[in-house]
């Protein structure tokens, strides 16, 4: 069965009636449509005989004021809890549970019984715990003869109303109950550590009528109570439901009320009255009596929590001149109670305490997130990954240009370190070996006509390593000299790359240095040999340039799925899942593995449907990636 629910302001309530002074500080209040209606009281001074005629007297004129104000307000409210204009929203909240398996708690000798009366209460009376009502935590109750709970002061309306109304109230059966007769039971309470049960046991109804007769309980206290439930505070209890009204027959006045309310907050299970086993939800038709035999209705007096915002996975590219990324995001639940956050960090960047994590800091590579927003008595989870990557090449900078001299026809090595001044990367670590010559090339025919070349050939010569280059120092004589441009890259470790060109000047005469680079179109080009294979390959084939991980294939999967990693050297591997709170659910590789390529099928049969990390690690090398089992 669906309970539905709205956010509304509170309709006013109907302030109680007066009441007698005598028992446990039994609450005298006063009905708005009559100031001079007081419950009478026994006067103890005098002839005792002639006092008691009077004061039995003064009961039957209370009872016949009491049903003239009934039925004056029943004439007002003609018509007003029709099935029609009892219907108030379709607003659909998530079905609180209700069973039908007797979970009244017996009494025993431990419990306390409050006085007798009508339209009274017992109260404030201290709670051990505090209870929150849809956002407000309250240390103190007043129990409300005509079935149900206050935590403001007492209310001792005998004409129930639908949810909302104008104070902090849980009803498990708001009626116009009296117990003044002792042919009827009486309300009960007991109060523990993390709990107040209050029973209205075989009470009847106003004026003294114990034909018809009801036992149910109100439950309050901590969502981590057990007999409550974990996750609820609030529970109605229900036995032999008998009567709905105060009317002659007990089923044809105003319908009794069930459900709890503080201020826009608030939620009804229905208004009860005929003699049926009809439901049709809290704001249909009048619902039947009988429906509520033996009922168990548990409710989250926190309210509802639901995740309103919940990031998916995020890529962005690393700060400038770091390795790390300040990560804006925003996570959001909501609920009447107040919310709180926790983290947890796991992957890349690891870590956690109070808060969304938004605007931390993280690590190059993957991070999962999981996100735990609580009410105090609920919690739901967003779980996503931020994933930083290194977009920001090496910054490279040159040395001034050389100047070879004299021109003798013989070779000069050109280093790296005279070519570059220094390199730095945001991520990697990189010095002068990372430097590759890609290309040189010659402003001038290697074999120029004219004074001064010498007619020699391999004027260039790239060193094996690509790291050095060995230039010839002549030139044609008569010119404008020779230009030598060496071509260069330096590249991260994640694959970005800087290039740049170095100049090397042969000039015509020392006196005069100045040179023309007239562009290699007039002259000539030797490539590299590095510049088929990346650095870290060294030139060989089919071995891979770095770690990779790559996603499991399928994905999602069902039971089982395959992880292939690549390795660029003889290594140990090994290769972990875990679930999502960071606890290992599987070793897949640990060993030492050759240079090459690798797959492993991972079998998740025993675990159940979720998002999964594996992760590999190789030496300093650490890298995890997200997969999701979908049963």
């Amino acid at each position: 069965m669906k309970l539905y629910k709205q956010t509304v302001f509170a309709l006013v309530l109907l302030t109680a009636l007066a009441l007698p002074a005598a028992g446990q500080n039994l609450t005298q209040q006063r009905e708005y449509k009559s100031t001079d209606l007081a419950y009478p009281v026994l006067s103890t001074s005098g002839d005792a005989q002639r006092n008691q005629e009077v004061y039995e007297q003064e009961l039957r004129n209370y009872d016949a004021r009491k049903r003239a104000i009934m039925q004056e307000m029943t004439a007002e409210n003609a018509g007003v809890f029709s099935s029609d204009d009892v219907q108030r929203s379709n607003s659909v909240v998530t079905p609180q549970e209700i069973t039908f398996t007797n979970c009244l708690i017996p009494r025993d000798a431990s419990w306390t019984a409050v006085p007798r009366n009508d339209d009274g209460s017992l109260g404030p009376i201290a709670l051990p715990f505090t209870f929150n009502l849809y956002g407000t935590g309250y240390t103190s109750v007043w129990i409300n003869t005509n079935g149900n709970l206050t935590f403001t002061g007492p209310v001792g309306s005998f004409v129930p109303a639908n949810m909302p109304v104008a104070i902090p109230m849980v009803a498990g059966f708001w009626a116009d109950i009296d117990t003044r007769n002792t042919a009827c039971g009486q309300i009960w309470y007991k109060l523990e550590a993390t709990r107040l049960v209050v029973l209205w046991e075989n009470v009847g109804r106003f004026s003294n009528d114990c034909s018809l007769q009801n036992t149910f309980q109100i439950m309050i206290g901590t969502c981590s109570d057990p007999v409550i439930g974990a996750g609820k505070n609030v529970k109605f209890a229900y036995g032999d439901m008998q009567w709905g009204s105060s009317s002659s027959d007990g089923f044809s006045g105003t319908p009794a009320t069930v459900g709890m309310c503080n201020g826009a907050f608030f939620e009804q299970i229905g208004r009860f009255n005929p003699n049926s086993n009809a439901y049709d939800g809290p704001f249909g038709a009048v619902d039947g009596i009988n429906y509520l035999d033996d009922a168990c209705i548990t409710l989250e007096g926190f309210g509802p929590l639901t995740l309103t915002s919940c990031p998916t996975d995020i890529v962005v590219s690393t700060d400038a001149g770091v390795c790390t990324a300040v990560v804006e995001y925003e996570v959001l639940a909501t609920s009447a109670s107040p919310v709180s956050y926790s983290y947890e960090f796991f992957g890349a960047t690891n870590g956690g305490g109070a808060g969304t994590g938004s605007g931390s800091t993280f690590e190059k590579g993957t991070t999962s997130v999981v996100v735990i927003a609580s009410n105090g008595c609920g919690e739901v989870q967003c779980s996503f990954t931020v994933t930083v990557n290194d977009d920001e090449a090496p910054v490279v900078v040159l040395n001034p240009a050389i100047t070879m001299w004299p021109p003798n026809h013989s070779y000069r090595t050109i280093t790296a370190a005279e070519m570059v001044a220094s390199i730095s990367d945001n991520c990697s670590s990189l010095d002068l070996s990372d430097v590759v010559i890609t290309s040189v090339s010659s402003d001038e025919p290697e074999d120029a006509i004219g004074n001064g070349d010498g007619a020699t050939l391999s004027d260039i010569l790239i060193v094996l390593n690509c790291n050095s280059v060995n230039l010839r120092k002549e030139r044609a004589g008569g010119w404008n000299g020779r230009v030598y441009t060496v071509n260069f890259t330096v590249t991260d470790d994640d694959g970005n790359e800087t290039a740049s060109s170095f100049k090397v000047n042969v000039p015509v005469d020392i006196e005069f240095p100045a040179v023309v680079d007239d562009g290699a179109g007039n002259g000539y080009t030797v490539l590299s040999s590095c510049v088929a294979a990346p650095k870290e390959d060294g030139g060989r084939t089919g071995i891979p340039a770095g770690y990779a991980l790559e996603q499991n294939y399928p994905n999602p999967f069902n039971p089982s799925t395959t992880i292939t990693f690549s390795i660029p050297q003889d290594a140990p591997v090994m290769l972990t899942v875990f679930d999502m709170y960071g606890r290992r659910i599987a070793v897949l590789v640990d060993g030492h593995l050759s240079a090459g390529s690798h797959s492993v099928s991972f079998d998740a049969s025993g675990l159940v449907s979720g998002v999964y990390m594996y992760t590999l690690e190789s030496g300093a090398v650490k890298v995890s990636k997200s997969m999701q089992l979908m049963k």
